[in-house]
Formats: structure tokens, C-alpha cells, sequence
């Protein structure tokens, strides 16, 4: 069986793209190796998917899968788009992040429409493949729920009337912006 590299530090991520890809590949990921970080200097969420994917290639030489994803807030005109990750690490963590947000949003009438993407870029030295994924729904404060990451405790998708964090994994990795680039991303595979 063929190698891949999990081109993110994020365990979330981590549990999600091994469940999707551990039939097909040995998985490898950046827990422990001591490398720096790629600037993520792209202007679109594909941009940085793929700059991350070759970026890891040309250190590691193995196929790699990398995740770019975040949100944009329609009444913030998509902020913070693909900034998501830095304006958490500006805020020191999600939590604080969710405050700052409750913030930013307070003035504003709801509901509070948010959509997540997340793009994924295969890259083997030879081949770029691309796919994404997006989920519609609205942010809620305060944070609900203990399953699920990252923004998962205030986002609520459409049809549903509770968090990520409420519904859990199952539901995540069935209806989430993460599980619909997988999906499209094994298909582009075959």
C-alpha cells in the first residue's frame, strides 16, 4: 500500500482524513516531525491547499492530501475567509476567538449566516487534484456542544437546530464542508 502525508497539525482533521483515506493508503502525518510551517500567502483557499501540498512533497517526496478550509460570515462580507486560522491564533484560542466574534456580530442583526469551505489538494510530484466542499448555516453564541473542533461549538448547519458539537462526528462527516471535499476529492482518485 502506498504512503500519504496528512499535511496538517490539526488532530480534528487529523481523525477525520485518516478515517477517509486509511483503506487506500498508509497514513502519515506532521504529528512529531520538527518542520516549519509554509506561508500561506494564496488569496483562495485553493491557492493554500495546494502551496501546502507541494510544499510538503518537496520536503517529504510522498503523496500528500492538504487541507485549507475556513469560514466567511455574510454580515462581515466573508471575513475571515482565508484568515480563519490566523484570526484564531490572533485571538490565542477558539474559545476567545468565539467571544470576539460575539463581538464583532453583536451590532448586527441575526441570524447570522455563515458558510464553510473546505478545499483539499492532492499533489504526488506529478499530479494536482482539487476538490471542495461547503456547508450553509448560521453562528449562535454562546458555544454548545463537546464533540467536534475548531468552530464547531457556534456553527449550526442548515436543517439542523443544533451545533456540530451537539450533533457530533457522525452527523460532521456525513453533511460537513470537510466530509463533501473528501468525498469529491476519492471520486477525482478512482
Amino acid at each position: 500500500m502506498q504512503k500519504i502525508l496528512l499535511a496538517t497539525q490539526n488532530k480534528g482533521k487529523i481523525a477525520e482524513l485518516s478515517r477517509a483515506f486509511s483503506e487506500n493508503f498508509i497514513i502519515e502525518t506532521l504529528t512529531h516531525k520538527d518542520i516549519p510551517e509554509p506561508v500561506e500567502d494564496g488569496i483562495t483557499f485553493a491557492e493554500n491547499a495546494e502551496l501546502k501540498a507541494r510544499y510538503y512533497y518537496n520536503i517529504f517526496n510522498i503523496p500528500v492530501v492538504a487541507d485549507d478550509s475556513g469560514m466567511l460570515i455574510e454580515a462581515l462580507k466573508g471575513f475571515p475567509g482565508v484568515k480563519t486560522k490566523d484570526f484564531m491564533e490572533e485571538n490565542g484560542s477558539y474559545e476567545a476567538s468565539f467571544l470576539r466574534l460575539e463581538e464583532m456580530l453583536s451590532s448586527l442583526p441575526k441570524p447570522y449566516k455563515t458558510k464553510f469551505v473546505c478545499t483539499l489538494c492532492f499533489y504526488d510530484g506529478q499530479n494536482t487534484v482539487i476538490a471542495s466542499g461547503e456547508d450553509s448555516g448560521t453562528l449562535t453564541f454562546p458555544a454548545r456542544g463537546l464533540h467536534g473542533f475548531g468552530f464547531d461549538p457556534v456553527f449550526i448547519p442548515d436543517g439542523y437546530n443544533k451545533t456540530f458539537a451537539e450533533l457530533g462526528l457522525d452527523i460532521k462527516e456525513q453533511i460537513g464542508h470537510r466530509a463533501m471535499a473528501i468525498k469529491q476529492l476519492q471520486k477525482l482518485l478512482k
